[in-house]
């Protein structure tokens, strides 16, 4: 499950039931399909995967988790950028979860180096492609090998496609940047109301202080007869769209107003 996309124990639940195809479970009642997936299972082990088990507030990651633990033989591998999600998690729910904790340091260049070298000698011509492509694919993917091997992938493809016998360092960072854009219009596309309205407000405006952004968020909200969130809320909103790439809340300066909040776009 992608808990970007599937941001409460409901949804969680019905994209499980999808999953294993499971019949009579449409009520609009988490019990009910808790029941339904009970009965398919008949007992059975099973894993659920959860990406991204960061980006869900607090109390729903709590509900997430909680739930999925109440059904038997039920075990989770929650994946996640830190160990934040983990530190805060209500003791309750962080004992029945026992995890086991597994870091992963990030790939390095080397690392890096030495995947796409190896896909590149399987997959590609061995005359369309040369190390310093590679090297440059390593330097513009910031240690991220999904986008690393991605880009290779697309690259080679749109070579192929214009009857081009070798990728070049202009192809290469071409398609990074179509990489980008792919992937924050699919996170834009999964945002809440709330947090549309805050990526608007900071994308229309351009950089500007928390305290600034929250005032016209708050502004936004009572145009569309909206209830905004308070302002705890708020600065949570505001660490999860930062940590999902969207927002750059880093920039700090002087007198009242917090910090300087900008959009991230993929031209940024």
């Amino acid at each position: 499950m992608n808990c970007w996309e599937h941001r409460s124990l409901y949804s969680v639940l019905q994209a499980t039931i999808d999953q294993l195809k499971i019949l009579g479970a449409e009520a609009q009642d988490t019990n009910i399909k808790m029941d339904r997936i009970r009965q398919a299972l008949r007992g059975r082990p099973f894993v659920v995967i959860l990406d991204e088990i960061d980006r869900p507030m607090p109390a729903q990651r709590e509900e997430i988790i909680y739930g999925l633990l109440s059904l038997p033989k039920g075990a989770l591998a929650c994946i996640a950028n830190g160990t934040h999600a983990l530190a805060t998690m209500d003791e309750r729910v962080r004992s029945r979860l026992s995890p086991v904790v597994i870091q992963l340091s990030p790939y390095s260049a080397k690392e890096l180096e030495a995947i796409l070298t190896d896909r590149a000698r399987r997959a590609l011509a061995p005359d369309s492609w040369t190390p310093a492509v590679l090297r440059r694919i390593v330097a513009t993917a910031n240690g991220d090998a999904r986008a690393a091997i991605q880009v290779l992938r697309q690259a080679a493809a749109t070579a192929e496609m214009s009857g081009n016998a070798k990728l070049t360092t202009r192809l290469v960072e071409q398609c990074l940047r179509s990489w980008r854009l792919v992937q924050q219009e699919a996170r834009i596309a999964s945002l809440s109301e709330h947090e549309m309205i805050l990526f608007d407000q900071a994308k229309q405006q351009g950089p500007l202080r928390a305290s600034e952004l929250a005032r016209r968020y708050a502004a936004c909200c009572r145009s569309r007869n909206i209830q905004p969130m308070a302002r705890r809320t708020f600065t949570k909103y505001l660490s999860r769209l930062s940590a999902a790439g969207l927002l750059d809340a880093s920039g700090h300066s002087p007198g009242p107003g917090g910090r300087i909040v900008r959009a991230i776009t993929a031209e940024s």
